[in-house]
């Protein structure tokens, strides 16, 4: 049985592009330079950690995701002290959301929380008008 592992891969500028686990590695990568354009021409160079078992290295690349947030994973989970929310959002709109919470001074989370607070109050005052 082939050990998993969490990789990570990065540009030429050191910028996390995606994070993601294997249990077969050389296959993923080639997956990857056939199912995705970007990775064969951004992707410089690669990182990997072996967890202790799969479960470990899932565990791993959910919490690596969510906290580093890469340009190219298809989901973020985005943690505040209330709950937890799972969304896709497409990657340069994600960049755009972030590059808006980072002018502000705030996290994605909340900015995020921001934008559905004032649209739900936007809501309701419109349904009682």
């Amino acid at each position: 049985m082939k050990r998993a592992i969490v990789y990570r891969g990065y540009n030429d500028r050191d910028e996390l592009l995606y994070i993601g686990m294997t249990q077969n590695f050389a296959e993923r990568m080639k997956g990857h330079r056939s199912e995705k354009p970007w990775w064969r021409t951004e992707v410089a160079r690669i990182e990997q950690d072996a967890p202790r078992g799969r479960k470990a290295a899932f565990a791993a690349e959910r919490r690596q995701i969510g906290l580093l947030q890469p340009r190219y994973n298809e989901r973020r989970v985005f943690r505040d002290g209330f709950a937890t929310y799972s969304m896709r959002i497409e990657s340069e709109k994600f960049d755009r959301l972030r590059e808006i919470a980072v002018a502000e001074h705030h996290t994605v989370a909340q900015k995020l929380r921001v934008m559905i607070e004032r649209e739900i109050a936007d809501h309701e005052a419109r349904a009682t008008a």
